[in-house]
């Protein structure tokens, strides 16, 4: 049983506004410990507030450069989804638009960097993701043909 197109966009739309709402909590929540610089207080932080979130959000630098590459590369997917007959450009765009946004935004957030290289891989992530889309449409399409 497939569910009607109508139900679907809104599911793809919902998922969408969902995403980037945590997105840009997770890329806007304020990081005052590293205005300091000192590790033992980020050491001794990150044993009492234990959680995963936590952990993600003061990662070591290898876990946030895998981070940035990916943390847009859904965003473009569900974006592709919802809106599929947005052209190719325009969805990269709102990818790489919203990147920009966060890191300039980062700028007067307390710990936050703002990165030339967050902005570039974010953006990779989102341009690798819609033409990820693209590719599977293309799939799915050809094997509807054959069928």
């Amino acid at each position: 049983m497939r569910l009607p197109a109508k139900k679907v966009h809104r599911v793809f739309v919902l998922s969408l506004a969902v995403y980037v709402l945590a997105l840009l909590v997770f890329t806007l929540y304020p990081r005052p410990l590293l205005e300091s610089g000192d590790s033992s207080a980020l050491s001794e932080f990150l044993k009492s507030h234990g959680n995963l979130f936590y952990k993600i959000l003061y990662a070591d630098t290898s876990l946030v450069y895998i981070g940035n590459y990916v943390m847009l590369f859904p965003l473009a997917l569900l974006l592709s989804w919802a809106y599929p007959d947005w052209p190719k450009l325009i969805r990269m765009g709102v990818g790489v638009g919203l990147s920009g946004l966060i890191e300039l935004v980062q700028l007067a957030i307390p710990g936050r960097v703002s990165d030339l290289v967050d902005f570039t891989s974010n953006s990779l992530g989102a341009v690798i993701g819609v033409v990820t889309f693209e590719i599977l449409q293309r799939g799915r399409r050809s094997r509807a043909l054959r069928e």
